[in-house]
């Protein structure tokens, strides 16, 4: 029976995570000094990963705020060109008639 291996972290339980990343956050450098080993690394770790996850996400939305920003940019331009266009041909009277004379 061949199957994944879950990761580590989804075998700790959320608010775990979330309780270790608030202690990592409140903790300076000399007061993680003064932790045993295990618990200085596993707060670093899931600190590590935490900002690691709250950077993508930042960068992911700050993305999508620009490339959002310029597709509007770009359809408002194609927009005013297109109707430039559009207001320079003559209108049709009717499907497969030549245009009408002004």
């Amino acid at each position: 029976m061949t199957g994944r291996r879950p990761r580590t972290r989804d075998l700790i339980p959320p608010h775990r995570i979330t309780r270790l990343r608030r202690q990592g956050e409140r903790y300076f450098a000399d007061g993680l000094r003064e932790l045993p080993d295990n618990r200085r690394l596993a707060i670093l770790a899931v600190c590590a990963v935490e900002w690691e996850m709250f950077l993508v996400d930042a960068v992911v939305e700050t993305h999508d705020r620009v490339v959002g920003r310029t597709y509007r940019e770009a359809a408002r331009t194609c927009e005013a060109q297109l109707g430039d266009e559009t207001a320079a041909v003559p209108p049709f009277r009717s499907p497969g008639r030549a245009p009408a004379r002004r």
